[in-house]
């Protein structure tokens, strides 16, 4: 029997959201167990897929955070992909500020903040 999730907030979606990119960098790194790989690669299993899973489906501008997200797992694969590799060169270039994935989890952020401040005016 599988014991059932809990579902975040949107709070603590937005906080995972900000320790992304850092805890890739320490994986990066080579520092034990810093990323959690099943969320990564289940879009489902993090916690702002768990949000929009589950309350994101009724507010505005779930579809495009929803889409945003998606991708956002992509890039994130490609990073463990390359860390996995040992092509730890590709996957700093992967987490750089102007890489397709840092622009993807900026994006990701400011609709989040978006959800939260709209939230906060019901």
């Amino acid at each position: 029997m599988d014991i059932p999730t809990p579902v975040p907030t949107l709070d603590e979606a937005a906080a995972w959201l900000e320790a992304f990119r850092p805890r890739l960098r320490t994986c990066l790194f080579g520092h034990p167990h810093p990323v959690r790989v099943k969320p990564i690669e289940d879009t489902s299993q993090c916690p702002l897929g768990l949000w929009l899973s589950k309350k994101g489906a009724g507010h505005r501008g779930a579809a495009q955070l929803h889409t945003l997200h998606e991708d956002l797992h992509a890039h994130a694969r490609e990073v463990l992909k390359a860390i996995r590799a040992g092509e730890k060169g590709r996957a700093n270039r992967l987490l750089e500020p102007d890489s397709a994935f840092t622009r993807t989890l900026e994006a990701t952020r400011s609709q989040v903040a978006d959800l939260r401040g709209k939230a906060a005016e019901a």
